[in-house]
């Protein structure tokens, strides 16, 4: 302890319990933060609310949430923000909460995966993309690669049909019957795509042996 700090004594004493709770309010909200980012996420896949069994407690959870943001807006200071009455136990509730709801947004990944088992090639928060995104959406094409060997991208057209898809050779797979990405979630139609590429490549491959056998008859 230097010999000049004993003028200064409350004031530091005061911020080292100010800078102290700051840390610790902070460490929490962004636990918070990342949280209820996932799950947000997730609210917003096709079909997800039906897996939870309390939507209503994340509608309400979303709401405190969201109200304390709103609150940090109007003095968006560190000290200001962290430092407000019951934030950190605010907080605190809300992780607890936030981490219920983490182990049903596994479930109903498991789920996911169980119905197209392609999905098991991205981890978590590639399915959440995925899963929440726009099939268009240059993120989720990187993403969707991993599903599919040597397919460059899967376009649909404005009124969500695949009729087509495009190889990384530069090459085009027509479907022999297309697939409607509206119908049914992305697992469904991602899994009856799956299909029809199977039967499309199969016919090709045995239209160009045939057209072989018909140009060339001594092969």
């Amino acid at each position: 302890k230097s010999e000049y700090s004993t003028h200064f004594s409350k004031e530091i004493s005061y911020w080292k319990k100010t800078l102290s709770k700051i840390g610790d309010v902070t460490q929490e909200w962004m636990a918070v933060q990342e949280q209820w980012k996932d799950l947000s996420k997730a609210f917003a896949i096709k079909g997800f609310k039906d897996s939870i069994d309390n939507v209503a407690g994340f509608e309400d959870l979303n709401k405190r949430y969201v109200r304390i943001m709103t609150e940090t807006t109007k003095k968006p200071t560190v000290k200001d923000s962290c430092l407000v009455d019951g934030r950190f136990d605010a907080l605190s509730t809300l992780r607890k909460e936030l981490a219920g709801f983490q182990g049903e947004l596994q479930k109903a990944l498991e789920s996911k995966r169980k119905q197209f088992p392609r999905f098991f090639f991205l981890a978590d928060h590639e399915l959440i993309t995925v899963l929440g995104g726009n099939i268009k959406d240059p993120k989720v094409q990187r993403l969707i690669k991993k599903l599919f060997v040597n397919v460059a991208s899967i376009l649909p057209d404005d009124l969500g049909i695949i009729e087509v898809l495009y190889t990384t050779d530069g090459e085009d797979l027509p479907l022999c019957k297309a697939v409607n990405t509206n119908i049914h979630p992305m697992e469904g139609w991602l899994a009856e795509m799956l299909e029809e590429s199977k039967v499309s490549t199969k016919l090709l491959l045995r239209l160009a042996r045939k057209e072989v056998i018909l140009s060339s008859p001594d092969f």
